[in-house]
């Protein structure tokens, strides 16, 4: 996750390709980022606030 943050944070296409994985792999440590994912409010982000909400779902409830 902290390479993710310093080098591709801001590649959009990358941004799915790291949100989805983390739920197919119940990632629990990834739960505060989703919750940010969810709630970006940046214009290139704003289709993966969805993809973001699938992954949490995917983590179960906390």
């Amino acid at each position: 996750m902290a390479t993710y943050k310093e080098k591709a944070y801001y590649d959009y296409g990358i941004h799915y390709h790291v949100v989805k994985p983390l739920g197919w792999l119940k990632y629990q440590p990834a739960y505060e980022f989703l919750v940010g994912v969810i709630y970006n409010q940046e214009p290139p982000f704003q289709k993966y606030r969805i993809a973001g909400g699938n992954t949490l779902g995917e983590l179960g409830g906390k």
